[in-house]
């Protein structure tokens, strides 16, 4: 908890760096995963182990948005507030499906988020690739920040890539990481997972289980 509030701090801190840059032809603009990023969701998470059970995008997950019960994540509605009373615009770039919006949306006002109508919500409907979606936001805006939790919510470079390449990528772009790439830790899931199954999306748990064992680093006494 401690760890998010910081991150969240030093989005705060960057972006009031930004904000004092003179000279910019487009307004500004704070571009935000909403999972595990600003949403927390680790209530759904216990449940799903407490029943055994795996997650499933067309059952249990919607129906967990549909109950608006998420949390915020600590330090994320003050941030987003700080950057709405700054007149930043903030884009809420999400693969929940777009028949979630109006679920998220009051989960976030109740929460306190900013900004809360539809124009600030671009939620996923044909590609769970989010950079056509970053692209448009970028057409009228000058996006000086961007948040997840995942590398895929910074660039598509590091989509589909396998491990070593991804690794690879991050190091390349080691000068964004904590300047205009905020990123939060998320040790639950990700596409770090994909990576490791080489993007086999059939296998099953034990396959799964098989595949993290080989990959597990450890030590020898």
């Amino acid at each position: 908890t401690l760890e998010l509030g910081k991150l969240n701090h030093i989005a705060k801190v960057k972006l009031n760096g930004e904000l004092k840059i003179k000279g910019r032809n487009q307004p500004l603009a704070v571009i935000t995963d909403l999972d595990e990023t600003a949403l927390d969701n680790s209530n759904f998470y216990g449940f799903l182990y407490k029943n055994n059970t795996t997650f499933n995008p067309q059952s249990n997950w919607p129906d967990w948005c549909r109950l608006e019960k998420a949390d915020s994540i600590p330090g994320s509605v003050s941030f987003f507030c700080f950057a709405d009373q700054k007149k930043v615009n903030i884009f809420y770039i999400s693969n929940r499906d777009t028949s979630l919006i109006n679920s998220t949306m009051n989960n976030m006002k109740q929460l306190g988020f900013p900004q809360m109508d539809k124009s600030h919500f671009l939620f996923k409907s044909n590609s769970s690739s989010k950079e056509e979606r970053r692209r448009e936001v970028a057409k009228t805006y000058d996006v000086v920040l961007l948040l997840g939790d995942n590398l895929n919510d910074f660039d598509s470079i590091y989509e589909s890539k396998p491990i070593f390449n991804r690794k690879l990528q991050v190091d390349k772009s080691k000068q964004l990481w904590g300047e205009k790439f905020i990123v939060f830790p998320n040790s639950i899931y990700g596409e770090w997972e994909n990576a490791i199954y080489n993007y086999k999306f059939n296998l099953n748990i034990h396959q799964k289980d098989s595949i993290r064992k080989v990959n597990l680093r450890s030590y020898e006494k």
